[in-house]
């Protein structure tokens, strides 16, 4: 387990799998189903494992169910080559409307809804993640951020939601919620964030993730 060296960090982890456990019990058969479909509209791996940024700096291989083609790396490099424009907006936020690499229907539902992310759950349980948290992102990504912001978000552990993605603010507000909700943690603001994500999935109301 990645220890937290915040003073709370022992509640936050009681809440971790006080809710953590059950939610991981209770979704074992939404899992089965989601991966089925995942394999059923693109044939290969149904879970995706990406290396991420945790707590303290530490590298984490986060678990999510694959929304994108096995080949994404190179579609992705041939749509830039053949859409230079759109280069600019994947440098600025990594992320790409009508994505060529997401596979259909069932990629972007996921993504919509953000049960992709369903399987972080399994990241929590292993100490690695927190059920609320600012979003664990790639080392590319992190590098993009001032070295004191990067520093404030490694000093927390990362979760599946957070108030960014409840807030589901433009990119250009991330930096201020995170650091709010960093400096201003508490159990309740936790409770209210996991409300609120509640309608974000059930509604499949985009969200960052």
């Amino acid at each position: 387990m990645i220890e937290n060296p915040n003073s709370n960090s022992a509640l936050k982890r009681i809440i971790d799998y006080t809710f953590g456990i059950p939610l991981f019990i209770l979704s074992i058969p939404i899992m089965g189903i989601v991966a089925f479909a995942v394999k059923l509209i693109s044939p290969g791996p149904a879970f995706f494992i990406q290396e991420r940024v945790g707590i303290n700096g530490q590298t984490i291989k986060v678990i999510k169910f694959r929304t994108m083609y096995p080949d994404a790396d190179e579609r992705l490099e041939a749509y830039l080559r053949a859409n230079p424009e759109r280069e600019a907006e994947w440098r600025q936020i990594f992320k790409l409307d009508n994505d060529p690499r997401v596979i259909p229907w069932i990629g972007h539902f996921l993504r919509k809804s953000s049960l992709d992310e369903l399987p972080n759950l399994w990241n929590v349980l292993r100490g690695e993640m927190s059920l609320v948290g600012p979003r664990p992102f790639p080392h590319y990504h992190i590098a993009e951020f001032d070295r004191e912001f990067q520093e404030l978000r490694q000093s927390v552990w990362p979760g599946i939601t957070g108030l960014w993605q409840v807030e589901r603010g433009g990119t250009d507000v991330q930096i201020a919620l995170d650091s709010y909700y960093i400096r201003n943690w508490s159990i309740w603001m936790d409770l209210k964030i996991l409300i609120r994500t509640i309608p974000v999935v059930l509604l499949a109301k985009k969200a960052h993730y």
